[in-house]
């Protein structure tokens, strides 16, 4: 057994794992090409809650279904492709640009394929994987997202799971809006990023229910919507009200646990 396989066969994932898994995955943030080692870095310190959320719903699916074969969608950075080798998953990449972190999928021989989500299916033949993760991927889709969802459910085993995630519209964005704020941030600046970090920015947002019904209209079978991620930190008197009177609205991530059925 190797030590990956040790560390997953001796303690559960859950949220905790990603503090400890920190200390021992750091130096492999370096394996990224030049270009994008700033954003890895500024990604990773981001998105802490965020990885721990992942690894606490991942951990959930596998403590009730034989899950081993695991398709992380978007993969670059890297870092949850890393985190779940780590803990003995058998993990594949997808990523438009995948090479943008070749050498770091390389040493954990986490194999990567090139894949343009808007563009293109996926690589895979029917019911071959038992999870897929496709977190943070949907906003940033501008063609068919529908089209590449429906390439996750063929690719799924029948009982398999999908764990999906997008920025959570909170109440605070609804509010603003409606007294003028843009709803989406600046949507040149998210163009700009297929130039300076190799994919699309953010598209599109999505609420709650959108996302249920796309899903619905494919044939999953959601088993869990929740929130997570990292407390809305604005300081304003509005923010502050909701972050009162809605607490488990202001966090800035949705989450959905959906099945294929069998």
């Amino acid at each position: 057994m190797n030590e990956s396989s040790k560390l997953a066969a001796s303690r559960p994932l859950q949220a905790a794992m990603v503090d400890l898994l920190v200390q021992e995955l750091e130096g492999y943030l370096e394996l990224v090409d030049e270009s994008i080692l700033q954003w890895t870095h500024n990604y990773w310190l981001g998105h802490m809650q965020h990885y721990r959320d992942v690894i606490a719903r991942v951990g959930r699916i596998v403590d009730m279904d034989d899950v081993r074969y695991v398709l992380d969608v978007g993969a670059v950075p890297g870092h949850v492709s890393l985190m779940l080798k780590y803990v003995g998953l058998d993990v594949s990449a997808v990523d438009i640009a995948p090479e943008r972190a070749s050498r770091l999928l390389e040493t954990m021989k986490i194999p990567a394929y090139k894949v343009d989500l808007d563009m293109e299916p996926l690589p895979f033949a029917d019911d071959s994987y038992d999870l897929v993760l496709f977190c943070e991927i949907l906003e940033h889709l501008r063609v068919q997202p529908v089209s590449t969802l429906q390439q996750v459910y063929r690719v799924l085993r029948p009982g398999g799971h999908l764990l999906l995630s997008v920025p959570n519209i909170t109440p605070l964005m609804r509010w603003r809006f409606l007294l003028g704020e843009d709803f989406q941030g600046d949507l040149i600046a998210e163009f700009e990023k297929i130039e300076t970090i190799g994919h699309m920015g953010h598209f599109r947002l999505y609420s709650q229910r959108e996302v249920e019904r796309i899903l619905a209209h494919i044939g999953y079978h959601i088993v869990q919507i929740d929130r997570g991620g990292k407390e809305v930190p604005d300081k304003r008197w509005d923010a502050r009200l909701l972050r009162k009177l809605v607490p488990h609205l202001m966090r800035n991530q949705l989450y959905v646990w959906a099945r294929k059925p069998k």
